[in-house]
């Protein structure tokens, strides 16, 4: 009996010694008739030990010999549209690496196509934004539908050994604040009860949404990762200890550098050919997505100016293969101010801006590069078009800046601001970019490499296209409004995108061959419908008016092609003074004229003692009968576009005009659809 137990003992170590070492990504060796120990010797060759301390590991004590292989890998997944989940998915895994030591990779959702990589983790981090009212990004839709699908938790075989984390990205002024996150949560914890390290965490962008991350990885995640990984480390430890299988580990040094890639730029442009899923994704989508556009024209639509300028730009889609429907979201990727770009430059001391940016790889066996930049534009290019260098100095970017600093009291000066939250919260309350501070703290030095990584990679900025293909197949037109606030020396500034049309506006710059604006097209929530006519009410404050016009200027080409087609359409524009900010009369007077516009109501709110609101009119002219004819009977569409604080007003006044059952069975219905958005820089 003694014997037989024995035996059996050692086949489960044997098969545990197996388990080990495939879920932690050593792979075992196919066996080619060899003998049990030629095949256990060959499973192991590729484990390394060390005989030193590393400063922080959760896993490690002081005087311990170090295995790293007794450590499972984690794997950080993320769901963005704007780049910001993808960016703190790569901070947890470069603290996790360079600071604990630890092995995790990040890899995008919409790379997920099985279940393999849930079978064979110990441990998946998921990091989500959500997009409009509280949608899930377009990299999300598809793994969503997995996640919910019978056959995937059909082949779902890791239910027990399995643990989980999520933060989610979102904003308490839409609908539906951090749903994708939410969602994550109630299906793989609440429903399909794996094991969550810590509690769900939540980002809201009105406040500080950097800092939320921070605080939930600092203060949540890490402190419940050390606990996971330290009983982790200290069980198989123990397993490899009982079995004696530590002394049959290699004694080869494991390399100590982490980095995959070193950023260098040279005259000669010598590419080698990296792979699109080596970039990260916001330059994935700049390098792979966007077509080069020219400039028509630049008009401003304003009367006076006084609140603010509305600029109207129109593209030249001629020559290209470009084709839109009504109201497709335009994506425009907008440029550093040239004299920013020059601050920097010439403080950082990079090299010639014709130079060409070129990658040194260090280890070829990594997953993904992530590299920061294209390989092969420019240093200039890359300071112009790809690196956010007017984006506001925040908390994490200056904790980073500080240890570039080389004089010593400047870098002393910084250091107390980061640890007093009263001086930070001054600090930060002016607005520095990089051009700013650079100026006041001159002793900063930066390698390209280190202002790629630190700052983040341009977004772009989305806006709904005001005009039709249809009717104007040469041309695509948006409508912005420029945002200002003022410097850290009171000095009035321009959002990113802001400034960029401004200055090619006020200089005609864009009149030049020369220039030219990195665009791609997204379709939007609104849908223009073209089955059988429908009654259609638009709702709108300032460039929300956009989409409409774009709808109305299909109507008109419709109208123009078969006249028997009669649509039932209203419009509520809504503003501050009819003077200044009535944009798009003449247009909405000329629809009104050729009846493709039913009837349009407007909504100064500062051109009388009483303020008025889009929806004050939307129930001074739309009484319960009326909406109940028109929505219940007629199927009409509702659309919404323009601030959050007035979509969510208009949408309370239509179910008190309604009722909440017949609200509720519109939205079922899809007949309401909103996008908006919060007022801020």
């Amino acid at each position: 009996m003694e014997g037989k137990a024995s035996e059996k003992l050692e086949e489960l170590g044997k098969q545990y010694l197996s388990h080990l070492i495939s879920n932690f990504d050593s792979k075992p060796i196919p066996s080619q008739n060899k003998s049990p120990s030629q095949e256990k010797n060959q499973q192991l060759k590729n484990f390394h030990k060390k005989k030193y301390f590393i400063e922080n590991n959760p896993c490690i004590t002081q005087g311990e010999d170090y295995y790293p292989e007794l450590i499972p890998s984690f794997t950080i997944l993320f769901a963005t549209e704007m780049g910001t989940a993808e960016e703190f998915a790569n901070t947890l895994q470069k603290e996790a690496t360079e600071k604990l030591h630890l092995k995790a990779k990040v890899i995008n959702v919409s790379e997920i196509k099985d279940v393999k990589i849930f079978n064979e983790s110990s441990l998946i981090v998921i990091i989500a934004s959500t997009w409009g009212e509280g949608e899930p990004t377009d990299d999300c839709v598809e793994f969503n539908k997995m996640l919910k699908s019978k056959n995937f938790w059909d082949s779902f075989t890791n239910k027990d050994n399995l643990n989980i984390a999520v933060f989610g990205l979102g904003n308490t002024v839409y609908t539906f604040y951090n749903a994708q996150g939410k969602l994550f949560y109630k299906i793989l914890v609440e429903e399909k009860g794996l094991n969550p390290i810590c509690e769900l965490g939540l980002g809201n962008g009105k406040n500080d949404i950097e800092q939320d991350f921070n605080d939930w990885k600092d203060k949540v995640f890490f402190k419940k990762l050390y606990e996971f990984y330290s009983k982790n480390y200290e069980n198989n430890y123990e397993f490899y200890k009982k079995y004696n299988l530590l002394n049959d580990l290699s004694e080869k040094e494991e390399k100590t550098n982490i980095k995959n890639y070193e950023l260098f730029s040279s005259e000669k442009n010598e590419l080698i050919n990296i792979e699109k899923n080596n970039y990260n994704q916001q330059v994935q989508n700049h390098l792979f997505s966007t077509q080069k556009l020219k400039i028509l024209n630049i008009e401003e639509l304003r009367q006076n100016n006084i609140n603010g300028s509305t600029l109207k730009i129109t593209f030249d889609l001629s020559g290209t293969n470009i084709k839109y429907s009504p109201a497709v979201n335009v994506l425009i990727y907008p440029k550093n101010k040239e004299e920013i770009i020059n601050v920097v430059f010439n403080q950082l001391a990079m090299d010639k801006e014709n130079n060409y940016i070129n990658y040194k790889i260090l280890n070829n066996n990594k997953d993904s590069l992530n590299l920061p930049l294209p390989e092969g534009i420019t240093v200039k290019e890359a300071l112009t078009e790809y690196i956010d260098l007017s984006c506001q100095i925040n908390k994490n970017i200056l904790s980073k800046l500080v240890l570039s600093l080389t004089d010593v009291n400047q870098k002393n000066k910084i250091t107390e601001i980061i640890n007093n939250e009263n001086k930070l919260n001054e600090f930060l309350s002016k607005n520095y970019n990089i051009s700013d501070f650079i100026k006041e703290y001159d002793s900063l030095q930066l390698s390209l490499q280190e202002l790629s990584e630190i700052f983040p990679s341009i977004s772009p900025r989305y806006y709904t296209c005001a005009s039709s293909y249809n009717k104007n197949n040469n041309i695509i037109e948006i409508i912005i409004t420029l945002v200002s606030w003022n410097g850290p020396l009171n000095d009035k500034r321009y959002g990113m995108t802001s400034n960029y049309f401004n200055d090619l506006f006020k200089s005609k710059k864009y009149k030049t061959k020369d220039e030219y604006v990195n665009v791609f097209l997204k379709n939007s929530e609104f849908k223009f419908h073209t089955g059988v006519p429908r009654p259609l009410l638009m709702l709108c404050t300032g460039s929300g008016i956009a989409p409409f016009n774009s709808f109305l200027q299909e109507l008109d080409f419709i109208k123009n092609n078969n006249n028997e087609i009669k649509y039932e359409t209203y419009l509520i524009f809504g503003s501050m003074n009819k003077k200044n900010d009535f944009i798009f009369e003449k247009e909405l007077d000329e629809f009104k004229k050729k009846g493709i516009l039913t009837e349009y109501y407007t909504a100064f709110s500062r051109d009388q003692d009483k303020k008025i609101y889009v929806q004050d009119v939307l129930k001074n002219n739309f009484d319960k009968e009326k909406m109940e004819n028109l929505v219940m009977k007629k199927g009409m569409l509702i659309y919404i576009c323009g601030s959050v604080s007035m979509g969510n007003a208009v949408n309370n006044k239509l179910k008190e005009i309604l009722g909440n059952d017949n609200f509720e069975k519109m939205v079922q219905n899809g007949q309401l659809m909103s996008e908006t958005w919060e007022n801020k820089k």
